[in-house]
């Protein structure tokens, strides 16, 4: 019998997300010292694809960035919430493929 083969095929992925008609607003975020766009716990959830308690265990944790209003309303800096996600979807290095 002959030698087997085997042929690995490596294959990268990237994730974009488009916002759109969000109800944001723009407010002074403490943590990342600049105006950003605050957004809503349930758009969190879908700018990073994760469900709403991982969004509020992330809010426990300081992860994620946030203000609440008055009447109790938390807004949720997007700019925080885009940079948890990609450090988290980061891959690996993959190897080079030999020639």
């Amino acid at each position: 019998m002959g030698k087997k083969r085997t042929t690995e095929i490596l294959v990268e992925t990237k994730l974009v997300t488009t916002i759109r008609r969000w109800t944001s607003v723009h407010a002074y975020c403490v943590a990342c010292d600049a105006n950003v766009k605050m957004i809503v716990p349930d758009q969190a959830a879908a700018a990073a694809g994760m469900s709403i308690t991982a969004i509020y265990a992330k809010l426990e944790s300081g992860d994620f960035h946030f203000i609440e209003s008055s009447n109790g309303q938390i807004r949720i800096c997007l700019a925080s919430v885009l940079k948890s996600s990609i450090r988290f979807g980061e891959s690996k290095q993959l190897p080079e493929p030999p020639h």
